[in-house]
């Protein structure tokens, strides 16, 4: 990296990701650097490192104009890892796999794997099986969860490539791996995996991400449907996301200013608030069901092309969570409130990753990469007997 020009955060790109992997791969024993023989972990390594030379780089900056008595804030340093609230970044999917959103079944595992890259997922026996190397993994009561590329930072997509690289070949290498394991011929695993490669390899993985997009924007129609239907009020969330403040607006009517409070009292305001909440949701309920009732009493406009959407949306979502019987269960219930944000913010990362695919997977140098990484895996597995 240093032969590549200053050390700095943009001296890893793509390129020298790859050729870290390339020259860690294929060294010989004594200078093999543990846990480097996968390309996933090599990339989730070096993006982890590029963060760390970024925060190294704004602490020092951060000490200096403090020195000259100069704003600590500066522009070329503010982050999408923290939200306006100034809390961390955290994977949207992680609320949409713990309970009790989790009863609700918002993805399948195999759609749930085409994430793992981008926005990390949990841990599963595959994990195990297929990657010898160590990466950020979380423990907590609900279970573990294992961080993206970029471990459990939001996924930069200046590394676009790198992430199409990790989805494809980080696959193939990984099916090297397990055909080994059950002691086949080396040449010949290498040689089945790599098949799996077509012209289409890199666009083929920007399409899989634009249909989970689509897939959750109808599970997210169908949960308005059935939220409306129990009266919930997490159903204005899904409502507003969706169809904007028009579609509020057309199916609870104008809003409501709240009152001001004159009390100067913390505890009377919090009481206050409650009792507030309590009567807004008392009042909003009754609206929403109607509303999904009879979408055809709501103006037209917004609004009730969302609701008929919504239901026909329900009418073909069949998965746990949105079939009819599980309407009445009120754990189900409470795991469409609990995921009803998540997913709309699932959803907003899945757009954002596809305003850079649409423009670039198409025209990445596949076959260059094909060549790069079949040569590679020949001299990581055949060249080697240890």
């Amino acid at each position: 990296i240093a032969s590549r020009g200053r050390l700095a955060p943009e001296t890893v790109d793509d390129e020298a990701i790859l050729l870290f992997w390339i020259q860690a791969a294929e060294a010989d024993k004594a200078k093999r650097i543990e846990g480097f023989r996968l390309y996933r972990g090599v990339a989730s390594a070096m993006l982890r490192y590029r963060q760390a030379l970024r925060d190294a780089l704004a602490a020092r900056y951060l000490e200096e104009a403090l020195g000259r008595g100069l704003e600590a804030a500066n522009s070329d340093f503010t982050s999408d890892q923290v939200d306006l609230r100034g809390e961390p970044w955290r994977s949207p999917l992680r609320a949409l796999t713990l309970p009790p959103a989790s009863n609700v079944k918002w993805l399948t595992a195999k759609e749930q794997h085409v994430l793992r890259n981008y926005l990390g997922g949990p841990v599963d026996d595959a994990d195990n099986a297929n990657d010898d190397t160590p990466d950020s993994v979380e423990d907590s009561d609900e279970g573990a969860w294992k961080g993206g590329l970029a471990g459990d930072e939001r996924f930069d997509l200046a590394h676009w490539l790198t992430l199409l690289r990790a989805d494809v070949f980080g696959t193939v290498q990984a099916s090297i791996v397990g055909r080994l394991r059950k002691r086949a011929d080396p040449e010949l695993a290498i040689t089945q995996a790599m098949e799996t490669i077509d012209a289409t390899a890199y666009p083929a993985v920007a399409s899989a991400y634009a249909e989970l997009r689509a897939q959750l924007h109808v599970e997210s129609l169908a949960a308005l449907a059935v939220l409306m239907e129990a009266g919930a009020g997490e159903a204005v969330i899904l409502l507003r996301w969706l169809g904007g403040d028009a579609a509020v607006s057309a199916v609870l009517g104008p809003a409501r200013r709240r009152p001001t409070l004159v009390e100067d009292d913390d505890d009377g305001d919090d009481e206050d608030a409650e009792e507030h909440a309590d009567d807004l949701r008392a009042e909003i309920a009754p609206r929403l069901t109607a509303a999904i009732a009879d979408a055809t009493a709501v103006a037209e406009g917004a609004g009730r092309t969302l609701l008929l959407a919504a239901l026909a949306a329900r009418r073909k979502v069949a998965r746990a969570g949105f079939r009819r019987e599980d309407r009445a269960d009120p754990a189900m219930a409470a795991a469409l409130r609990t995921g009803a944000a998540a997913v709309s913010e699932v959803i907003r990362e899945l757009d954002r990753l596809a305003v850079t695919l649409s423009a670039k997977a198409s025209g990445a140098d596949l076959a260059s990469d094909t060549a790069r990484f079949g040569e590679t895996f020949r001299r990581i597995y055949l060249a080697r007997a240890d």
